[in-house]
Parts: C-alpha cells; structure tokens; sequence
C-alpha cells in the first residue's frame, strides 16, 4: 500500500509544493528502505524508527505499517511530539487507539487517522449529495464483498465499512447486532451488522470475503432522497472508478461518474490516498491540524472490537474489554448454588 498510492501521492505533492521535503523513510529491510527512497525521492532510509525519529527531527510522520505495529510505531513519533498521520486502523483494537490518543494528549502532538474511504471524491460527493437534500438521514445500507479473501482477521478490512458508515451518517453507533455464517474452507464469516446510530437512524452493513465480485457499495436513504454511492477498490472491482447517483422524489437527480471528480483513474486519486496525505500536510502547514483524531476514531475502533471478538450485540458504553476471560470466569460458576452471588461477575 505504501508502494502503490502513498509513494505516488508525496510525489504529486511535492511537485505542487516546492518547499516539501521527503526527509527520510524506514522500513525494516534495508533493501526495501533503500529502494522506496530511491524511487519516491526520500534523502535517507533507515531500518529503524527510532533512529530516524531522533536524527531527523522531521515536521511530520506518515506511519503505514501492518496493522499490529501501526500502535508500537504511531506512540512511539507521538511521545516525542511528532506531528503524525496514520493509516487505518489507528492500532489493532480500540485499546491501542487510547494508547495512542493517551500519548497524543501527554505531548500536544497534533494528528490525523487515514480512514481513506472518507477522502475518497465518490465518498466525499455522496456525503455532499446528502447534506445538499437537507433531509435527514433514516436509513444506510453499505456492501462490501471480497473474492477469495482468507485472511486471520477480516475486522481490518471490515473497518472500512464499519467506518463509513459513521462518516456518511454524522453520527456514532449506539447498538449494533452481528449475525454471522462459517464459510467452509475459510477462516472469515459471512456478517451481518444491523445498528442504530446516535442519531436515530439505522444501518445495515453485509460483510461477504468470499463473493464472486469485488464490490463496495453504500445507499444513503433520507426522507425522499436517496443517494447510490458506488466505490472503487485498489483490488480487483466492478465498478471502475465508481460513481454517485441521486434519486429525489421518485426522479433522478444527479449522477456523476468517478472519473469526473477524480480527473484521471490512478488509484491514489480515485481511492483517497492523495487527498488524505494533502489534507495533513495542508492542515499542517496552516497550523489547523486538530489533535483528537484518535479520540473521534474510538467509536469506529468499539465497533471493530466487537466485529473481531465473536460479540452479538455491542451497546455503547458497555466494557468489553475483557470479555474473554469474564466468560471463562463465569462458566465455572455452579448455577444452581451461586447464581444470585455471582450474577454481576
């Protein structure tokens, strides 16, 4: 991913921006480190954060890394006050995400998390659509389907919908209710989400890995306006480029094709990544980068938890943070003899 749209993106926009400088990357490889420097222009490469941090003294960190050293790495620029964009998600699980926001708050580091579907120009069209209606939203309906996919834990790719949701809704999850199916053959499941936003409205997220088509699709349903937003992938998909149509009032009222508000179909464009990286970089350089992205993005990571860990019904403001072991703990209880003691553990 790195490679392939963050790499494209920092070249674009030092060449808007004459006084960017790709000061230094890191990757554990020194092979690797040396040719993303080479290619994307980075003056030096080192095989450890640490070092770089110290050396460099950069104005700004871009953490893409694998999911479970995105925290490790993220709190490690943030103790040291480093001004830090990171890709989704911002850590493994929500109890990462607090340590990164706990960090963010001890040194004032400002700080932005790259949930790219929400910088994407269908996305960010479709959002505009809807605010346009000025009607509000009732229903979301969002479909993400993979092909083949077998990965371990497929709540890191499910987040993008989880967090999609949020974004197109203005508002948090309050409830949400998972159903879910074995897949023979393969470590993911078929899910269901069904939620309740703060807001009132409601939203059905469908999670398929194994489908005979990438796509990922969300219908924003207000009273008498409704807004299709079809969204490209980086990976093997159906809908090009993607596209957002409006429906008000029974007519059509608006379409727009992917390639019409991107400009051209490089996938760092049509997927969000530039945007994501120009608007930290832009914000930065205007002193309006906020420092609560870690704090807004808890709700999304909450949801991800349950997602991940087998929940059924997750409430806002519940403690699920130690699920695991309560259960262990309380079938050992004898029902008959102590239920009445032990209901609360």
């Amino acid at each position: 991913m790195s490679s392939s749209v963050h790499g494209p993106s920092y070249l674009q926009y030092r060449a808007a921006h004459e006084d960017f400088v790709p000061a230094a990357c890191c990757d554990l490889n020194p092979g690797a480190a040396r040719r993303y420097a080479e290619r994307f222009g980075f003056a030096r490469f080192y095989t450890g954060a640490d070092e770089m941090f110290d050396q460099e003294k950069p104005d700004a960190v871009c953490v893409i890394v694998s999911e479970s050293a995105a925290a490790g790495v993220g709190e490690r620029a943030l103790l040291r006050g480093l001004p830090l964009l990171m890709e989704k998600p911002p850590g493994k699980n929500a109890g990462e995400t607090r340590r990164l926001r706990a960090a963010a708050e001890k040194t004032g580091a400002p700080n932005m998390t790259a949930f790219n579907r929400r910088f994407m120009p269908v996305m960010r069209e479709g959002k505009r659509q809807v605010e346009l209606s000025g009607r509000p939203v009732r229903q979301i309906n969002y479909s993400l389907y993979r092909v083949g996919r077998n990965d371990e834990d497929f709540s890191d790719t499910a987040i993008h919908a989880i967090d999609a949701v949020r974004f197109l809704a203005r508002s948090d999850y309050r409830e949400a209710r998972f159903t879910r199916r074995d897949i023979s053959g393969f470590r993911p499941q078929n899910v269901i989400l069904e939620a309740v936003m703060e807001s009132g409205a409601l939203a059905r997220i469908t999670v398929l890995p194994v489908s005979g088509a990438g796509i990922e699709r969300a219908e924003v349903h207000c009273e008498g306006c409704s807004v299709f937003i079809a969204l490209p992938l980086n990976e093997p998909g159906i809908d090009g480029a993607g596209s957002v149509t409006v429906y008000t009032d029974g007519k059509a009222a608006a379409h727009y094709e992917g390639l019409e508000l991107c400009g051209n179909a490089e996938p760092w464009i049509t997927g969000g990544f530039y945007q994501e990286n120009a608007d930290f970089f832009d914000a930065l350089r205007g002193g309006t980068l906020g420092r609560g992205a870690f704090h807004d993005a808890l709700n999304t990571m909450e949801v991800k938890d349950a997602y991940a860990d087998g929940t059924e019904i997750w409430r806002r403001g519940e403690d699920f943070s130690d699920r695991a072991s309560a259960y262990k703990k309380f079938v050992k209880i004898d029902i008959k003899e102590e239920w009445e003691g032990k209901r609360n553990e």
